[in-house]
């Protein structure tokens, strides 16, 4: 019974799983005060993926906007819903006096999510 907190705690994380989504243009308001190395969860569409060494970047499409995920899983293609649980990263670029940047995501878990195919 010691372990009962840890159970409900684990129960209520997966039941709290479904909720808690935030959005791409939620992400990229602000990456760097608000969001940078938060763990976040996203869900979409992959619309576009470029293998690396070693890893994957794939660009995930919510309805709101569009933003890169790199993930050491490679098995993903474009067309796939998806929930990523991942840490927001922010890749800064200075230029002359202007400092630009972009926000991606650091995946941690992905799950593919089924399509409603219609039936014949």
């Amino acid at each position: 019974m010691r372990n009962a907190g840890l159970w409900i705690a684990l129960i209520g994380f997966g039941l709290g799983g479904c909720s808690g989504v935030t959005t791409v243009r939620r992400v990229q308001n602000n990456p760097h005060r608000s969001w940078f190395n938060q763990t976040v969860q996203l869900q979409g569409t992959v619309v576009d993926r470029a293998p690396m060494i070693d890893a994957v970047v794939y660009q995930l499409q919510d309805g709101t906007g569009e933003i890169w995920v790199l993930s050491a899983d490679p098995e993903v293609e474009p067309g796939d819903r998806v929930r990523v649980q991942g840490t927001v990263r922010f890749e800064q670029i200075a230029i002359e006096d202007l400092e630009l940047g972009e926000a991606y995501i650091e995946e941690i878990e992905r799950q593919r999510e089924e399509t409603n195919q219609p039936s014949d």
